[in-house]
């Protein structure tokens, strides 16, 4: 059974537990992420509908509405409308682990010099939330050149089930790779508390990024995993945000990725067994 982890890295809670917090201002912060929350899945809930609708293709594959929900607008307009819809999502499922270690580093600025503390940490927040606005950039231009392939070459969906099993497969077993690992520890190291600490608006942003940029390295399995297998199916997004926090939060952060892995690694798997049934017929 996880345990929630008392000590995550040498920046966890048992590293600042000496500093001095008001308990206002914890019910303001997490009050605020948990609207945050609310409204990003509210978001993602109402758009469930029309971007996860899916139309048949060839060889029993079906082409994920997301992909072409937004065709007939401007690349500027379905740009932005797909960025509002990613960044809900991202809200969504990366806030119940990232909240606790932006506290935590907020507790730990609290002692030191950080005149505008607030900006600070939204500065923070900020930085890593843009950190996966690039990766959801970088999606939403991969899947419209897997659209422009498929309208030019429809034959090459037959492929796409066999594809897509493959790399679910992969997802899961980088779960258990020590880069996943390092990355890992760095999300759950962070931040590394010590009194007196001191934040411009700058360095704020600057470590925002930073986490950002360890977080989807370590969320990669997940988030390749998710994306093939359908980034709006609610079903996909729950199992990867249970995963994610479990591998942030719990006592032993590594076995909870590798379960995660293991998870994937079998449903990559049954989708391969499936692609195959599916040619054999």
């Amino acid at each position: 059974m996880l345990r929630l982890n008392p000590a995550i890295g040498s920046g966890g809670i048992a590293a600042c537990r000496d500093v001095p917090s008001r308990h206002g201002d914890s019910r303001v912060f997490f009050g605020l992420c948990a609207m945050l929350f609310v409204a990003g899945a509210a978001v993602t809930i109402l758009c469930h509908g029309p971007m996860a609708n899916a139309e048949p293709g060839l060889g029993g594959w079906t082409l994920p509405g997301a992909w072409d929900a937004m065709c007939g607008t401007s690349p500027s307009a379905s740009t932005a409308t797909f960025l509002v819809l990613w960044s809900a999502m991202t809200l969504a499922m990366m806030l119940p682990s990232f909240a606790p270690a932006l506290w935590r580093w907020r507790v730990s600025l609290a002692t030191g010099r950080t005149r505008w503390l607030a900006g600070a940490v939204a500065m923070a927040g900020l930085g890593y939330f843009v950190a996966w606005s690039v990766v959801g950039l970088c999606a939403f231009a991969a899947s419209h050149v897997a659209a422009i392939v498929v309208l030019r070459e429809p034959g090459v969906v037959l492929a796409f089930p066999v594809v897509g099993g493959a790399v679910v497969t992969l997802a899961g077993a980088l779960q258990f790779s020590a880069w996943k690992a390092r990355h890992l520890d760095a999300c759950r190291g962070w931040p590394a508390c010590s009194r007196g600490g001191n934040a411009s608006l700058a360095s704020a942003w600057r470590h925002g990024l930073h986490i950002g940029r360890h977080c989807v390295c370590s969320c990669a399995g997940w988030t390749t995993a998710l994306l093939v297998g359908g980034s709006m199916d609610l079903g996909a997004m729950t199992l990867a945000t249970v995963g994610i926090t479990a591998e942030r939060l719990a006592a032993d952060g590594k076995s909870a990725a590798r379960i995660g892995g293991a998870i994937a690694v079998g449903l990559g798997l049954a989708r391969l067994a499936s692609a195959a049934v599916l040619a054999w017929r």
